[in-house]
């Protein structure tokens, strides 16, 4: 039955870490996934301040920081952080990766009283971006190197045109140009 559905029960069979903060900066939920990956205990993280987080995140801390509260006290929408997150060697995944923060806010009773962050691994979109730009470079490089080859012949044979219209005005000349 619906009704006996919580937060915890529908945040716990995502596959994304997902916690929430209240204006004061403190974790006030985590989800199983957040745990299993931080290798916590919930009584370590709920209370936490936000920057129990930072020991997690290699690269993007103060953004994420900055934004959570920025959306926690109503000042900007929903945002997102990219974040380069680090685990204990026994999280179930990857030691280091690339991440989106999504921040939400987090509204009771029509107040905003905080922001739910959502943490969504972004490593093969990352990988995926990077190998496209490197595919794009050497795609430019190969079309200035052909543009350049082309340049010189077609020039010559402008030039040669001009040339054989000024001897001669045959039809075929408008074919060639």
């Amino acid at each position: 039955e619906m009704d006996s559905f919580d937060a915890n029960t529908v945040t716990d069979c995502l596959f994304e870490p997902v916690f929430a903060v209240i204006t004061d900066e403190n974790i006030v939920f985590v989800n199983s996934r957040l745990l299993e990956i931080t290798q916590a205990s919930q009584d370590t993280a709920i209370g936490s301040d936000v920057s129990w987080l930072e020991q997690f995140v290699a690269d993007g801390f103060d953004r994420l920081r900055y934004t959570i509260t920025s959306v926690s006290r109503g000042e900007t929408e929903d945002q997102r952080v990219e974040l380069v997150m680090r685990h204990p060697p026994s999280a179930p995944v990857p030691r280091q990766l690339t991440a989106q923060a999504r921040v939400a806010p987090l509204v009771r009773d029509g107040e905003r009283i905080g922001a739910l962050v959502t943490l969504r691994d972004m490593t093969d979109q990352k990988e995926r971006q990077q190998k496209l730009e490197r595919q794009n470079k050497r795609l430019d490089k190969f079309a200035s190197l052909v543009s350049h080859d082309l340049r010189n012949p077609l020039n010559i044979a402008s030039l040669q045109l001009k040339l054989a219209r000024e001897e001669s005005d045959s039809t075929y000349l408008a074919d060639v140009e």
